[in-house]
């Protein structure tokens, strides 16, 4: 039996016009005061738009972007209206750079791009408490061409590595229940990686121990299982905020 899902129609996402109808476009990476000298992630260089969407849609659910009908991203969040006008329709100069939210950009400068072409993006929304689940089934359906798994939960269990029998053994053997984290990590493409603590708890299907949230030793680059996890993928935990996010690099 195909499962539907009932997705509300949003808005038009019409970036904001100079008065000759022309989008601005800003590069708010200039703007940022790069004392640590970091790089720019792939999208950071921009340029960017701004745009809102309505701000009282304060629901949890899965949003779709479609441009000219077609669908092109699927996400889920906790808070549409702050998803959009604070996140994809403000690009913060932080987050141009690597270790800041490289999505918010990409979403952004494809946005801009397909409105420059004369397309036409529509929100659509369908709320639910089952985000991920829905996300996920819809990302399987329409595979659009904006998405990619970084930074997202995907249900990396069901998938089957190229060499099974050696990430069975890894399952059994030094990784312990951080074994989906390792086959998530070693899915990815990027060259670093933001996870949430939130989003770290989907992937592994289940709470971190409080240790995780209390000492940075928890997550040291060696010595303990769960770091078994990461580097057996060839990542290395490089920043860390407590009880909020983890910044991961290849190193391999």
């Amino acid at each position: 039996m195909q499962i539907t899902f009932d997705f509300n129609f949003i808005c038009e996402i019409k970036p904001l016009t100079d008065e000759h109808g022309n989008v601005i476009e800003y590069y708010p990476y200039k703007e940022y005061k790069n004392v640590a000298d970091k790089e720019l992630n792939k999208y950071g260089k921009g340029p960017f738009c701004k745009f809102k969407i309505p701000n009282n849609i304060n629901q949890a659910g899965v949003y779709i972007i479609k441009v000219n009908e077609k669908v092109k991203y699927v996400g889920e969040c906790e808070n549409l209206s702050s998803r959009y006008n604070m996140g994809y329709g403000q690009i913060s100069p932080r987050n141009c750079f690597i270790g800041g939210q490289p999505t918010n950009c990409k979403i952004n400068s494809h946005i801009l791009r397909e409105v420059k072409d004369g397309s036409k993006v529509h929100l659509l929304f369908y709320e639910t408490e089952h985000r991920f689940e829905v996300e996920r089934d819809l990302i399987r359906k329409y595979e659009p061409e904006w998405n990619s798994t970084s930074g997202k939960y995907i249900n990396t269990v069901e998938k089957k590595p190229a060499n099974n029998e050696h990430k069975e053994d890894k399952n059994l053997g030094n990784v312990g229940k951080y074994y989906p984290l390792d086959m998530y990590l070693d899915s990815q493409s990027d060259p670093e990686i933001m996870l949430t603590f939130r989003e770290i708890e989907k992937v592994i299907r289940g709470a971190l121990p409080q240790s995780a949230y209390r000492y940075p030793a928890w997550w040291a680059n060696g010595g303990h299982t769960q770091a078994n996890a990461w580097l057996n993928a060839g990542w290395k935990v490089d920043e860390l905020r407590l009880g909020e996010y983890v910044i991961f690099t290849k190193y391999r």
